[in-house]
């Protein structure tokens, strides 16, 4: 029993910890195609894609958000950067997240 307490409770610390990590994905690239899709409507910005995603991102729960923007003739891109939360801080360091979403532009042609 004192061998396999331990284990057993190391691996339900990892299993949380995976599960949220997941989510802190998974939010991130929710916000990031929310930006996206705000940026590439017709007549809009990639400052409001930005701020849209930053918005979506806070109001979720994320950890220091970071939202960049850019976009070409035809395309529009955000890159979203969240922290995954820790059950141990002390143990386990800040995970950042990455991730982006790329939509084509809406234009009249």
């Amino acid at each position: 029993m004192v061998i396999l307490f331990p284990v057993l409770l190391i691996m339900l610390f990892g299993a949380v910890q995976a599960g949220l990590y997941f989510h802190a994905r998974n939010l991130a690239m929710s916000a990031a195609q929310e930006g996206a899709r705000v940026a590439a409507a017709y007549d809009s910005t990639t400052g409001r894609g930005a701020a849209a995603a930053r918005e979506f991102a806070t109001a979720a729960g994320a950890r220091n958000v970071t939202v960049s923007a850019s976009a070409t003739a035809t395309t529009t891109t955000v890159m979203v950067t969240v922290d995954s939360p820790n059950l141990l801080e002390f143990l386990i360091p800040a995970m950042p997240i990455h991730q982006s979403a790329t939509m084509p532009l809406e234009r009249i042609t």
